[in-house]
């Protein structure tokens, strides 16, 4: 996986820690994995909050992902921030299987749709079906493909930079560089 996350850093532009990969490089993704499906259990926002702190962890802080006592300590910092998440739960979750039977079910979606190659992100409409867009791809080439799919009122327009920094507290610079271009 190093290889790979160091062409998604040299072609997005975000900043990682590569030493990740020499000093404790984590054995598999699947425990990450199984930990956000405990926090969607809650919450889609926590999901999406508890996604972003596992990001930051491998990539920002080179911690390894795959250990139990990491993805704790995110269910932790995420429960400071969130007073509706409740950690107990998602520790208990986590170590009952219940995320594990969670996360199960995406991986039999992944080979129901014979998805092969990632990041694959996939979207579907009532009207028109969904589409599958896979590999890299930058954020205008992102919504060039959504904006057949979906009206064109639900495409994200420009960000207000203080709500979006509000709403992601830890942003890097390329992160914002990135929001103010839209």
């Amino acid at each position: 996986m190093g290889p790979l996350w160091m062409q998604a850093h040299h072609l997005s532009g975000m900043p990682m820690n590569d030493r990740i990969w020499f000093n404790d490089p984590p054995q598999s993704s699947y425990p990450a994995c199984v930990a956000v499906k405990c926090a969607e259990l809650q919450s889609r926002g926590a999901e999406e909050r508890y996604l972003r702190y596992v990001r930051e962890a491998a990539m920002l802080n080179g911690l390894n992902i795959a250990r139990q006592n990491v993805l704790f300590e995110i269910a932790e910092r995420l429960s400071v921030e969130d007073v509706k998440f409740d950690v107990h739960q998602f520790k208990e979750d986590y170590t009952l299987g219940v995320g594990i039977e969670a996360f199960k079910k995406d991986l039999q979606e992944v080979q129901y749709k014979n998805i092969s190659r990632f990041p694959t992100l996939t979207i579907s409409n009532n009207d028109k079906g969904g589409i599958l867009i896979t590999g890299y791809r930058s954020y205008y080439s992102l919504i060039e493909a959504i904006k057949g799919f979906l009206p064109v009122d639900k495409i994200i327009g420009a960000i207000n930079i203080e709500d979006y920094k509000s709403h992601y507290s830890d942003l890097t610079e390329r992160e914002i560089e990135e929001a103010k271009r839209l």
